[in-house]
């Protein structure tokens, strides 16, 4: 399995949809950031996920998803990696993330809980902030490489 990266283009909207519907996560806000987003491809399937949404200085990650068969290889971390590397670049300072099936991942990752009325106010304007997520824990990550980044070992993709 050898799964190719690149940038999504809104022609990949319906099967970043369908991964992500399979993943069991939400689509509001997907179709007004998919060129924000970096796809995981293996013989022309999308096998992985990972966007964002930018507000300024802040930004939210969000849609990280690995199809089953691609799991427990690093491709989540290197998706996640590949996107936190752009948002340092466009020099966005912190990136929120909501999750409710992975915590302890995105920890890993160097992700801090926080509570939702903590989550930056401009970030406050996603879908994913509103209802659809409302029982999500919020996290956050200041942007600049954590240490140990390239030893993270990656339980789930």
């Amino acid at each position: 399995m050898s799964a190719r990266l690149r940038a999504a283009t809104r022609a990949d909207l319906p099967r970043v949809e369908h991964l992500l519907v399979d993943a069991g996560l939400i689509t509001a806000g997907v179709a007004e950031h998919i060129e924000q987003f970096i796809l995981a491809e293996d013989n022309g399937h999308v096998v992985g996920s990972a966007g964002l949404e930018r507000y300024g200085a802040q930004a939210l990650l969000r849609s990280v998803a690995v199809a089953p068969q691609y799991r427990n290889h690093g491709l989540g971390r290197t998706l996640v990696r590949r996107v936190l590397d752009g948002a340092l670049r466009d020099q966005v300072r912190e990136v929120y993330l909501f999750t409710i099936s992975a915590p302890e991942y995105f920890r890993l990752l160097g992700f801090k809980p926080i509570g939702r009325d903590d989550v930056a106010d401009s970030v406050r304007a996603s879908q994913e902030y509103g209802e659809c997520c409302s029982g999500a824990q919020a996290m956050v990550l200041r942007l600049r490489k954590p240490s140990g980044w390239e030893d993270v070992d990656d339980p789930s993709g």
